[in-house]
């Protein structure tokens, strides 16, 4: 217990940079209700689809900007600061706008979409100045990145009890506010840059295309796209699933928060399955948990029934988290693995467009236990890409 009481008290960044990871993800939690409030708007799945669509079609172009932005002026600390402030001011006026039409424009359908430019890159720029932090100070990241799943558990507890006196309109506001101490606290990182930066390679230089010619790399990419399509429509729909086993969908915060609780231990045993098993065969054990998870919402018909089903996908999520970026690293060429994150996040981006389009034409026609089966189905033609494309390409040792 002293030992563990002196390693925090000689690096405070260790508190810095959890608390960073604790208050971010409490205030995504804080804005989990978005589509249950768009429901109680009166806009169908299919009108929510387009509008989670939209906002991902935005984060694409959205995420490469605001890094441009940090890169030219060498402070990853400020930038993001100043993309996450100017977020929060934004989507606190939204609810203003539910009642400005200019023709048959509505004001309110395009606005949460073009919030999206500033809300969407916070996460992949808050996790930059989090990983560079702790490289400069010797911490190591998953262990923080319990924090950020901790936090978002806890306060979605929370808000099952108060969301429901406040109004779902309160996300709008709670989303700022508890993202004023993750501002703070990443202004108090320091220089966003490590020092001795090397001179910018020529895109001659980079040689893009031995990253694009990459066969290992290539059909990763297909697995990703199906992993993260499984992880973020289903999240969209959530509401719908609770709605048809009968459920109040004020009990989102409870399901999602369980979702995030079980990312903890997820975390924990990645290392030790990964000496066990290796980085592969602790990825296909995710897939294998979230196909299960998808295919099992097709005899959901209860809330505890749906809560089991929610342990699965956070222990599924959980190991995704801790080795997805470790594997995307470990195929790349040294001088390109932040243009292969780039790529991969930009795959994650597709998937989420494609999922949340179809996604309301699909629940009209099927059912929402039907886009859940579907999501499910994908994880296997994804998985089975992968697994296939094993035999064929180089091998790859993936340490963790």
């Amino acid at each position: 217990m002293n030992r563990i009481k002196s390693v925090f008290v000689s690096n405070p960044m260790i508190w810095v940079t959890a608390g960073i990871e604790a208050f971010f993800w409490m205030a995504i939690a804080a804005s989990s209700y978005q589509t249950v409030y768009l429901k109680g708007l009166g806009m169908d799945a299919t009108v929510i689809g387009y509008i989670s669509a939209l906002c991902s079609a935005v984060s694409i172009v959205a995420t490469p900007v605001w890094g441009i932005l940090c890169d030219k002026f060498r402070d990853t600390r400020r930038v993001t600061a100043l993309c996450i402030v100017i977020g929060g001011v934004l989507w606190a006026l939204i609810p203003f706008t539910s009642s400005w039409v200019l023709g048959p424009i509505s004001f309110f359908l395009i606005s949460i979409p073009f919030v999206s430019f500033f809300r969407a890159p916070g996460t992949t720029l808050m996790e930059s100045v989090v990983l560079d932090t702790c490289a400069r100070n010797n911490i190591v990241y998953s262990r923080i990145r319990i924090g950020g799943s901790l936090g978002y558990a806890v306060f979605s507890f929370i808000l099952v009890r108060i969301i429901p006196k406040l109004g779902y309109v309160s996300i709008f506001y709670l989303y700022g506010l508890i993202m004023l101490p993750a501002v703070l606290l990443i202004l108090l990182t320091g220089k966003g840059e490590a020092k001795g930066i090397a001179k910018p390679l020529s895109f001659r230089e980079m040689q893009l295309g031995t990253l694009m010619s990459n066969p290992s790399f290539l059909c990763f990419t297909v697995f990703s796209f199906a992993i993260t399509m499984s992880l973020t429509s289903s999240f969209t729909y959530i509401p719908y699933m609770l709605e048809a086993v009968g459920a109040s969908e004020s009990l989102m915060g409870l399901s999602v928060g369980l979702r995030a609780l079980v990312e903890v231990p997820a975390l924990l045993s990645a290392p030790f399955l990964c000496r066990r098993l290796s980085v592969r065969g602790t990825l296909l054990i995710s897939a294998f948990v979230l196909t299960c998870e998808h295919l099992l919402y097709l005899v959901a018909g209860n809330l505890p029934f749906l809560l089991f089903l929610s342990v699965l996908h956070g222990f599924g999520e959980g190991l995704k988290i801790a080795l997805l970026m470790y594997y995307v690293k470990a195929l790349a060429p040294p001088h390109l693995q932040a243009t292969a994150q780039a790529v991969n996040a930009t795959i994650a981006g597709l998937a989420t467009i494609l999922g949340n389009a179809v996604a309301g034409h699909i629940i009209s026609a099927f059912g929402v236990r039907g886009f859940y089966a579907f999501i499910g189905f994908v994880l296997i033609a994804g998985t089975l890409f992968w697994l296939i494309s094993l035999r064929f390409t180089p091998r790859v040792d993936v340490k963790y």
